[in-house]
């Protein structure tokens, strides 16, 4: 490097001992001007980056307020939906009951007073057993109305009420029981009790068999089968009920199914995947 900052010198003096020291003299300003320049290209780089970065995070942490804002109402309609569904499954389900009780007492109550009064004090039980569940979802909403109480034996009191309307309940329950998670749980709970209370509802069914099948070490499958008057796929309407069992579902990674045809009854299938 010397010998070629000399050369320029050595070309002017005639004297090589003259433009060696001098390029000597002059390199370190050379190279402390490169230096320079260098660490100033690479400071304005630096500065730069800085820059874009900065504008990056402030566009993030923007994106980021309008995502929590989305995020919070998201949770407020999931809130909302999931005790609009506490409120269908569980308070409807008492009244629509106890109304059948009352319908089936009018129906007697000339012929048959003793008959008429067993109906009325169904539902006046019914009744006073649906404020009670009104006062404890209201004290703890996110409770389960299963409780400490095994699946098959929480459906088989829901088939007991449908029993006890006049219709013929069957539960098969298949496979081995075994413990489910508190969710799952309660979302086949209540398509059970969905499925027993349209039953009585809408079906004029005189036989509703229930199967609880445990076979599939991935899944448990609930499926509620009834010989009443069944109706036109094309134009069958989703109530609230069943949407919200299928919001369940899908929340759940589980799937529901319906058949039905007219005269052919009606038929819930809900399939819900378990872990270990």
């Amino acid at each position: 490097m010397y010998k070629r900052q000399a050369l320029p010198l050595y070309l002017a003096s005639g004297n090589w001992q003259v433009a060696l020291l001098a390029g000597l003299t002059f390199s370190p300003a050379i190279v402390f001007v490169i230096v320079f320049v260098t660490l100033t290209q690479k400071a304005e780089l630096a500065q730069k980056q800085a820059e874009t970065l900065a504008a990056q995070l402030a566009d993030a942490n923007e994106r980021l307020s309008v995502y929590a804002v989305q995020v919070e109402e998201l949770a407020t309609t999931q809130e909302r939906n999931r005790l609009a569904r506490e409120i269908h499954d569980n308070l409807g389900h008492y009244l629509t009951v106890a109304n059948v009780q009352i319908k089936a007492a009018q129906a007697v109550m000339d012929k048959d007073p003793t008959r008429a009064q067993v109906a009325l004090d169904r539902a006046a039980q019914l009744t006073q057993d649906g404020l009670a569940a009104v006062r404890h979802s209201v004290a703890a909403l996110r409770e389960s109305p299963v409780g400490a109480v095994p699946l098959p034996e929480a459906v088989a009191a829901l088939a007991a009420e449908t029993q006890a309307a006049g219709i013929v309940v069957e539960l098969a329950v298949e496979g081995r029981p075994r413990p489910l998670d508190a969710r799952a749980e309660l979302t086949l709970y209540r398509a059970a009790q969905e499925g027993l209370t349209n039953v009585r509802k809408h079906a004029r069914a005189s036989r509703v068999d229930l199967r609880l099948d445990y076979r599939d070490p991935a899944a448990v499958t609930l499926t509620i089968h009834d010989t009443g008057l069944g109706s036109d796929p094309a134009a069958e309407s989703t109530g609230f009920g069943l949407l919200g069992l299928n919001e369940r579902a899908r929340q759940l990674g589980g799937r529901l199914t319906i058949e039905t045809a007219p005269g052919a009854g009606y038929e819930l299938m809900l399939t819900l995947p378990t872990r270990d």
